[in-house]
């Protein structure tokens, strides 16, 4: 299964519940470099987790093609800290 969160058996609890993802104690291995950086991404990373899906085993993580995304602009951080691109929602 592949989602955009770190830990799969938190995706109803953060996307119904509330969580914050933040308190997902996988956030380190996926790619973010802190709690608050997956917690602002994880619910745009939905396109992506479907690029990783097609991408297979060897598929990078999502921050990692985050990354690339947003270096060809496919995403933007706006100064207000609003990001673009991607659904912008959760999905799983």
């Amino acid at each position: 299964m592949h989602t955009q969160f770190a830990t799969p058996e938190l995706v109803g609890a953060i996307v119904e519940g509330g969580l914050d993802p933040a308190e997902d104690p996988g956030w380190a291995n996926s790619g973010a470099g802190s709690p608050a950086e997956y917690a602002r991404w994880a619910g745009h990373l939905c396109g992506l987790t479907c690029l990783c899906m097609a991408l297979g085993a060897d598929a990078p993580s999502l921050f990692a093609l985050r990354d690339g995304a947003l270096k060809y602009g496919a995403y933007t951080g706006d100064v207000d800290g609003t990001i673009r691109g991607g659904a912008g929602i959760w999905c799983w």
